[in-house]
């Protein structure tokens, strides 16, 4: 709705976007893929994703992450209006943050024994 209540197309004028709890997931998820990937890096893992592998000589572990989840984020922004992706590409963000903090669990107790 615009100020004056009509709508204006596809788009409502004078009311801030809402992100809908799908999205805000998302974003979430990638902020704990992010962290429990900066962990890997801390206990001596290595990163899985060929492409970021090839970004980090160029922009290091955090920064090539940190490029790679800018572009996925703003990427979900763009498709946040087809839910059942957005909910897809989290339950698939959910295995892998739980696959990198088995990861980081375990290099770290070989590095404690």
């Amino acid at each position: 709705m615009d100020i004056k209540g009509e709508q204006t197309g596809k788009l409502l004028v004078g009311q801030p976007p809402v992100l809908g709890d799908a999205m805000v997931l998302f974003i979430l998820l990638q902020a704990f893929d992010s962290f429990s990937t900066w962990l890997g890096f801390r206990v001596g893992s290595g990163e899985s994703s060929a492409f970021i592998r090839q970004l980090m000589p160029a922009l290091g572990g955090v920064g090539a992450v940190a490029l790679t989840k800018a572009a996925a984020i703003l990427l979900m922004l763009r498709i946040q209006h087809n839910e059942r992706v957005v909910r897809a590409v989290n339950y698939w963000y959910g295995v892998i943050v739980v696959w990198n903090l088995a990861v980081v669990w375990s290099m770290a107790w070989r590095l404690a024994h």
